[in-house]
């Protein structure tokens, strides 16, 4: 097992009783910070018209997009058995890999995030 360096290892900073700490600044980044007037659409029991950047016809059920930023993110839920989440995950990473390999050939960044929920209600690890 590797153990990390002193630039991986996580600090934790603690506060003596009554003190009030210093809030530290998050380095997160998230996808939707980085493009501007965003769009979704979600699969529900109609077709989802995906937006012009590629031609398909897989249904993701939630995508969100932005045209100025040409940023798309898709979102694909499966709820199997607990004991096939893993399998789920990489039949619809795999069913879906195409289509997103032409989204960014046509300029567009894009995400995809396959999710499994288990069908008693536990989620899996790509939740």
């Amino acid at each position: 097992m590797k153990t990390p360096s002193k630039t991986e290892a996580k600090q934790i900073r603690f506060v003596r009783e009554g003190d009030t700490g210093h809030a530290m600044k998050s380095h997160q980044h998230f996808i939707l910070n980085h493009g501007s007037k965003w769009n979704m659409r979600a699969y529900i029991g109609k077709k989802l018209v995906f937006p012009e950047c590629v031609q398909t016809t897989l249904r993701p059920d939630i995508v969100v997009w932005s045209h100025s930023s040409k940023m798309i993110v898709a979102i694909k839920l499966t709820v199997p058995w607990e004991e096939k989440c893993e399998d789920a995950y990489q039949q619809k990473k795999e069913k879906y890999t195409e289509m997103m390999t032409i989204c960014r050939e046509t300029g567009w960044k894009a995400w995809l995030f396959p999710v499994e929920v288990g069908c008693r209600g536990f989620p899996a690890q790509s939740v």
